[in-house]
């Protein structure tokens, strides 16, 4: 398998991934977007990776990828995608990124010219973590469960803030996550 490279992001970024699908952090990541928003341009952004043996993190796959990689921008406010989600809790501009693991790295400089310098960045991702440095990465865990994907746990060491969730409740609340601190 080849290794990803490092990218370099001028950008404020703060990346949260989470154990397994529907721990909370689309909830987060709203909450973040919500507090946010009125004080910096925010950027919301979910990447779905895509790695041989993570078929059953991933849900149904609606759309099959064509090509090493998919940037797609939100334009439904209304919708229920998580990207439409993100624009409802006030981010400027709301992205998806579907790309195999080997690609993330392309397809996320792709993304970065699609943007402005000054944005605040929130990222629902794991792999993201494998190739850039963010100002702060949480991971957020099940509260009563230790099971992880393998995507979360090649990252979880790499956590600034472990949050612990029973998928809607967090032991450290969106709102305690400074700005400042970046």
């Amino acid at each position: 398998m080849i290794e990803p490279k490092l990218v370099i992001v001028s950008n404020k970024l703060i990346i949260v991934g989470g154990a397994t699908r529907n721990v909370g952090k689309t909830s987060y990541v709203m909450a973040l977007i919500k507090r946010y928003c009125t004080d910096y341009q925010v950027v919301g952004l979910k990447i779905k990776t895509l790695r041989n043996g993570d078929e059953a993190f991933h849900g149904t796959n609606h759309s099959p990828l064509i090509g090493d990689y998919k940037i797609a921008r939100e334009t439904n406010i209304w919708g229920q995608e998580d990207t439409s989600k993100m624009l409802q809790s006030g981010a400027k501009q709301a992205f998806k990124i579907k790309t195999y693991h080997h690609s993330l790295a392309e397809a996320f400089s792709e993304f970065l010219t699609k943007i402005s310098d000054d944005s605040l960045l929130i990222i629902e991702s794991n792999a993201l973590r494998e190739i850039v440095r963010p100002d702060i990465f949480i991971m957020i865990k099940h509260k009563k469960s230790d099971e992880m994907k393998p995507a979360a746990l090649a990252v979880e060491k790499l956590a600034d803030i472990i949050v612990l969730s029973d998928g809607f409740i967090f032991d450290k609340a969106p709102n305690t996550i400074r700005i400042s601190d970046l």
